[in-house]
């Protein structure tokens, strides 16, 4: 698993005291600070737009026999693929389910050796279809959303410029002067951060796979892998297990 950077609390604090005196604005309390983070925000999801590396990340585990339904605890942004062991294909939710209930039907198989297909629930727990018949690896690509806390100490200037030159005019006609360098300097500097480090979509995924084979569980426990059943009725498979697997 690829570590994160490390969280850093005060990050959000440091950043809005430089923007404040960018702007020669004395006191960050109140309407400035709110004005601030409402503009961090903006700035953060424009650069989250793009692939980058400290928010891309990969998990791998093992399920065992029977266990379709996976849980994750932890933020998870999105899904960029899953492997068990070969790649998945998505379906809706509501295709999967009518696979199950197909099954439960008309006596069909539920499980085989090879998951073929997954379905993403709430955005958090995952649907595979077939159910494993025994134990299966599983590696799952992933990205964290973006927070100013995880954000590298050196991408903050660039958070700096987004925020005074698209917004602090709003705020100071001093700002206002100035906007066109910062914007420029914004622009300039944002495909760094995307380039800028490993990114885990542009590895060798083979070597991911065998990786989730030689480590068997990595993040992950069985012990807990029977703690919840859900109700037949809502799986139309008889009984489906919800796996913890971490990935915070």
């Amino acid at each position: 698993m690829q570590p994160f950077p490390q969280a850093d609390s005060d990050r959000q604090a440091r950043l809005i005291q430089d923007i404040a005196d960018t702007l020669h604005h004395t006191d960050i309390s109140g309407k400035f600070e709110r004005f601030a983070t409402r503009r961090i925000a903006l700035i953060l999801a424009e650069i989250a737009r793009r692939p980058l590396w400290f928010l891309e990340n990969a998990s791998q585990g093992t399920i065992e026999p029977g266990q379709d339904v996976i849980d994750f605890q932890g933020d998870v942004d999105a899904l960029s693929a899953i492997y068990a062991p070969r790649r998945l294909h998505r379906l809706p939710l509501a295709a999967l389910t009518a696979l199950r209930q197909r099954a439960a039907e008309h006596g069909l198989p539920n499980a085989a050796s090879t998951c073929t297909h997954y379905a993403l629930e709430s955005g958090r727990r995952v649907h595979l279809w077939p159910a494993p018949s025994e134990q299966v690896n599983l590696l799952v690509i992933y990205q964290r959303p973006i927070a100013i806390e995880i954000l590298p100490e050196k991408y903050l200037g660039i958070v700096h410029d987004g925020v005074v030159g698209r917004y602090g005019r709003h705020w100071t006609k001093l700002a206002g002067e100035y906007a066109g360098d910062f914007v420029r300097d914004y622009y300039h500097a944002l495909p760094s951060i995307a380039l800028d480090g490993w990114d885990v979509t542009h590895l060798d995924k083979p070597e991911l796979l065998d990786a989730a084979a030689s480590v068997g569980v990595a993040n992950s426990s069985t012990d807990t892998a029977v703690d919840h059943v859900v109700p037949a009725s809502l799986t139309g498979i008889g009984s489906a297990v919800i796996y913890p697997f971490e990935v915070a």
